[in-house]
């Protein structure tokens, strides 16, 4: 088969693209220092005007005498840091498998310091940043393992603190303004934008570093839209079953959890060489499914390692929609008015549950399957950057192992993460099928 050359005309412009690619490249890692500045001011601001809205809203329930909602603030004052002490404790004694009660009290104090660590983390960005604020050059191989460092850390302690604080004011904040008329607590539109600011910014540190410029587009619109529709909802079916939502809400948590505890045990039991290993940590592991597995279920599903398999995000997805119908129904149709807020309070779930639905499951499409484990590869043999909180705790809950396929087609896993799809894979199979064998040829033949 003859090559023929391609005219200088007729040549796809590739160099100007790369060159283009670099420029782009080149000014990001250029302005490195002057983002990190501004990204931890950002934070710190956002994180600084929450928690002076959080004692505010104690301090306005206790002189109104709103005893559910001040105890409902105080807990969301005290819960991310009990949450984050359980994880330290727990993860500790997974890590090492043997009760060490001095380490274990140690992680233990440390995570009940939350408030003041994140203050820390924040300020450390700051400080890291302003000593380079006027350098505009790329960042030292020192200087880049102490930022990722700085930056893991300030992302850990976001989550804990804006998840388990931030979701249960913002749903309580909504209902009052769905039942409040008389503007009874003008101060709970600044507690709602204070709120969601939190969680937004959450969104965006535990978000999936190895996410693209479309996947990570479909994954910020969809999670965004989830958790504005499940807060509408609960908040919604609050007014119907009062308290009951809790009780609702923990049957929820709980099954997830079991769910989740069967597939980690069934992974911990194929990989474990160790015949009584995972039943030594059983109860750590549920422990830390429960609050970082179960509870988070009742806004998200992690899209990694064994979470996806058997279309289990897809059910995730089809549970929440039959919840979110069955409550927003209940409550239109036992105590709306069918005024016009009533309505926009209809709209606004219906908009934002299909979005997540239509963006998370085009979001689940396209990821490619090994994606993941190139993550886990790098994470295991790097540990520099963080690929976000979710990659550490399903390391700690699943006992990750990289592939065996990972390591031999890294490269190309790189270069190509499509041709992992499952798709690509059945079609390949199949046309190896539909081929016909070619004879072998005896090489030992003259």
């Amino acid at each position: 088969m003859e090559i023929q050359d391609v005219p200088d005309s007729e040549r796809p412009l590739q160099p100007n693209r790369t060159s283009t690619r670099r420029k782009n490249m080149g000014f990001w890692s250029r302005t490195l220092f002057q983002r990190i500045f501004l990204q931890s001011l950002c934070r710190l601001i956002i994180y600084l005007n929450k928690i002076y809205q959080d004692f505010g809203a104690v301090n306005t329930y206790h002189s109104e005498h709103a005893l559910y909602f001040e105890i409902i603030s105080l807990l969301c004052l005290i819960l991310p840091s009990m949450i984050f002490a359980i994880y330290q404790s727990f993860a500790e004694f997974i890590k090492n498998e043997n009760f060490n009660a001095k380490a274990i009290i140690t992680k233990f104090v440390n995570g009940l310091l939350l408030i003041p660590w994140q203050m820390k983390r924040y300020l450390d960005g700051l400080y890291f940043s302003s000593q380079n604020l006027c350098s505009f050059r790329q960042a030292k191989d020192d200087e880049k393992e102490n930022f990722f460092f700085v930056n893991r850390n300030a992302e850990t302690l976001e989550f804990f603190e804006d998840f388990y604080a931030g979701f249960i004011q913002v749903v309580m904040q909504i209902y009052i303004l769905s039942v409040e008329t008389n503007n009874k607590y003008s101060f709970i539109i600044g507690e709602v934008i204070g709120s969601a600011l939190s969680i937004f910014s959450m969104l965006i540190a535990i978000r999936r570093r190895d996410d693209g410029i479309l996947t990570g587009f479909l994954s910020l619109v969809g999670w965004t839209s989830m958790f504005a529709s499940r807060i509408l909802v609960f908040a919604l079916a609050a007014i119907i079953i009062k308290q009951w939502i809790v009780v609702l809400c923990l049957v929820h948590v709980i099954g997830f959890t079991i769910w989740v505890y069967k597939i980690a045990m069934e992974a911990l039991e194929e990989m474990d060489t160790q015949a009584d290993r995972s039943k030594k940590r059983g109860f750590s592991t549920a422990v830390l499914i429960f609050f970082f597995f179960g509870l988070p279920s009742l806004v998200m599903w992690p899209y990694m390692f064994y979470l996806k398999e058997k279309q289990r995000p897809m059910r995730f997805l089809f549970i929440v929609f039959i919840e979110n119908t069955i409550l927003v129904s209940l409550w239109f149709g036992l105590h709306s008015t069918k005024a016009n807020t009533d309505i926009y309070w209809l709209m606004a779930v219906i908009v934002t549950t299909v979005v997540a639905t239509l963006f998370l499951s085009l979001y689940f499409c396209c990821k490619p399957s090994k994606v993941d484990q190139v993550v886990l590869y790098d994470m295991r043999y790097s540990d520099t950057e963080s690929f976000g909180i979710y990659f550490e705790f399903c390391d700690i809950v699943f006992n990750l192992k990289v592939e065996k396929e990972v390591k031999e087609l890294l490269d190309i896993i790189r270069e190509k993460p499509e041709l992992t799809h499952p798709r690509y894979r059945q079609q390949q199979q199949q046309q190896q099928v539909a081929q016909p064998t070619a004879p072998e040829i005896d090489r030992q033949s003259p």
